[in-house]
């Protein structure tokens, strides 16, 4: 059992409701069409969103980024072909940034589900596994929106999913300094 559903569990004994994905998100395929952003970004399975430029040595990215896709604040975003490393990103600025037009990109619906909460169920062990298995195994791993958008999850109401981020991000916190400690 996860952190998550422990905490769901506490916080709401009568149970949750269980929505699929595509009831609480949206995909976003807005492009760069007039150039007005130049932060492009990868996803990586540690760093989430990452500056592409910072984290590969050699150029990734074509000097023209208008078929790129825009990620605003609170958006995530993953490469279809490398989900199977666990790699969706969140954007936690305050500033869009751009994507390879490969990448998917979806927002959230904020009245229903906080993408911190929805990060965190990500990055769970029941969500990996969830990921795994909506994604198509080939020649590449593939997983569209679409596949994306059938994973059950709980969404509880906004306010234990505050709670819940929020004894989370403690408790991971915590586990920082201990290690930091040993």
């Amino acid at each position: 059992m996860s952190r998550i559903d422990e905490l769901i569990r506490e916080f709401c004994p009568n149970g949750v409701r269980h929505m699929e994905l595509g009831a609480v998100t949206y995909e976003n395929r807005e492009r760069n069409a007039d150039n007005n952003y130049s932060e492009v970004r990868s996803v990586t399975n540690s760093g989430g969103l990452v500056r592409t430029s910072y984290f590969f040595e050699n150029a990734r990215t074509s000097a023209d980024t208008r078929n790129y896709k825009v990620v605003r604040p609170g958006m995530f975003a993953y490469n279809p072909s490398r989900i199977n490393v666990g790699s969706i990103g969140w954007l936690d600025e305050a500033a869009p940034v751009v994507v390879s037009p490969m990448y998917v990109v979806f927002g959230v619906d904020s009245a229903r589900i906080m993408p911190e909460y929805l990060q965190l169920y990500f990055s769970s062990g029941v969500g990996r596994r969830r990921i795994e298995g909506k994604t198509e195994v080939g020649a590449r791993f593939r997983l569209t929106y679409q596949s994306l958008a059938t994973i059950q999850l709980p969404v509880p109401p906004l306010d234990v999913q505050r709670e819940i981020v929020k004894v989370i991000n403690k408790f991971t916190e915590l586990e920082a300094e201990l290690g930091a400690e040993l």
